[in-house]
């Protein structure tokens, strides 16, 4: 329940800030890995509330990400060192603008 709160509260800025979020929900690590192959690849950004499966996983979500290229932003520091998984992911209209 903590983390889909925090997923909706993402949900709600990152759209509120014109970006397209779907949620990837996964139930346990059995499914974790092709619910992350599934997310990165339709994903330009990827974002994971505090999660212990993820937590747990995090070697599974890196091996996925990283030869993709996607980033991958957490809600939890202590998730190294790919603090990365699969809940909401963002994808932009167009492209991420720049903050200079």
């Amino acid at each position: 329940a903590n983390s889909q709160y925090q997923v909706d509260v993402v949900q709600s800025e990152l759209e509120a800030a014109g970006l397209t979020v779907t949620q990837y929900p996964f139930s346990d690590s059995n499914d974790l890995s092709s619910v992350c192959q599934q997310a990165a690849t339709n994903s330009d950004v990827l974002y994971v509330p505090t999660d212990n499966t993820v937590a747990a996983n995090t070697g599974i979500v890196d091996g996925i990400c990283r030869p993709m290229k996607k980033p991958v932003f957490a809600r939890a520091a202590s998730l190294q060192p790919c603090p990365s998984a699969t809940t909401t992911w963002a994808t932009p209209p167009a492209r991420w603008l720049s903050r200079s």
